[in-house]
């Protein structure tokens, strides 16, 4: 039931209805595990970064909004990715200058992890690959059917120690 702008859980949904499959279900976390997107990002001379619909970038973090001083914990940059692809391939070789290069250089100046997620034509299941010690590792699938889309998601972040 939606009450107030929020889900079922107490997380805000989006105003315009629109979105991914992936930040949709991210909104199942916690609601201490607090999500964006990143639309557009433009670099210096070197690249210039433009997120489109079918790759997401998504920044997650932690904060007690409750707390004196507010501290914000940033916790893990995703790049998402429509479908298994040539581009998709390629942008996991993280040449440098590429959008790629710049989101792990980003998550190493925000102090958190890097995954790349392969979605199913943007839909469950997802493929989870960690950046760990340069070079790209698979850590996982997140994999759900409607009826346990909260649980399978809260035992994966439990798996990859973001919960």
């Amino acid at each position: 039931m939606i009450n107030d702008g929020k889900n079922e859980n107490g997380v805000k949904i989006r105003f315009d209805g629109k979105g991914t499959e992936f930040g949709e279900t991210h909104r199942l976390l916690p609601q201490s595990c607090c999500m964006f997107d990143i639309d557009k990002m433009i670099g210096s001379a070197f690249i210039e970064l433009e997120i489109t619909r079918q790759n997401i970038a998504y920044i997650e973090y932690k904060t007690n909004f409750y707390s004196e001083n507010n501290k914000i914990e940033f916790k893990a940059l995703f790049e998402l990715k429509f479908k298994q692809s040539y581009s998709t391939n390629e942008a996991m070789k993280v040449k440098i200058g590429t959008a790629t290069f710049a989101q792990i250089e980003m998550a190493k100046m925000l102090n958190c992890r890097y995954f790349f997620i392969i979605a199913t034509e943007g839909k469950s299941p997802f493929t989870f690959y960690e950046w760990i010690d340069n070079e790209f590792i698979n850590v996982g699938i997140l994999s759900y059917q409607d009826n346990n889309k909260k649980e399978m998601i809260n035992n994966f972040w439990k798996q990859i120690k973001l919960l």
